[in-house]
């Protein structure tokens, strides 16, 4: 019984950000790609680079607070810059390290990396785990910041 109530959790979190990415899509806003929605258990995240004056954070908020099953809806966009290593090598060497990790699953962690910031979501048991996201995020060569949106399951 647990495991169908957690698959319908992610059923529920796939569906809300598929429904925000088309919200976005019917605006025809500028740069949709720079934007990443991430929802676990009704907390929306949206994660990218936008430039100045643009839109997409705003109505990328907005959209997702219209969406029944929202909680609660966090950014974090950054300004266009440079990384000093690639986000993708970033993101790889940060996978590499939790999937070597013997307590940690890299299914329970999305991440998003833009211009070396790195940004986390996802459900785990304890706060040790996400501690330890934490540390193996800020390990990796070239990680400028580190925000956490990880969440502790309910028992």
């Amino acid at each position: 019984m647990r495991e169908l109530a957690r698959a319908f959790v992610l059923l529920l979190s796939a569906a809300i950000a598929t429904k925000i990415r088309k919200g976005l899509l019917d605006t025809g806003v500028k740069n949709l790609m720079a934007l990443d929605v991430f929802c676990h258990r009704g907390v929306v995240v949206l994660v990218g680079v936008v430039e100045p004056g643009s839109k997409l954070g705003e109505r990328g908020v907005a959209i997702a607070g219209s969406i029944e099953g929202v909680k609660r809806v966090e950014t974090y966009l950054v300004p266009a810059q440079p990384s000093k290593l690639s986000d993708f090598t970033i993101s790889t060497k940060l996978k590499a390290r939790i999937i070597g990790d013997g307590d940690l699953k890299a299914s329970q962690v999305d991440m998003a990396v833009i211009a070396g910031h790195v940004v986390l979501t996802g459900v785990v048991d304890r706060q040790a785990k996400i501690d330890a996201v934490g540390r193996h995020a800020r390990a990796v060569e070239g990680v400028t910041t580190v925000k956490s949106y990880i969440q502790i399951t309910s028992r």
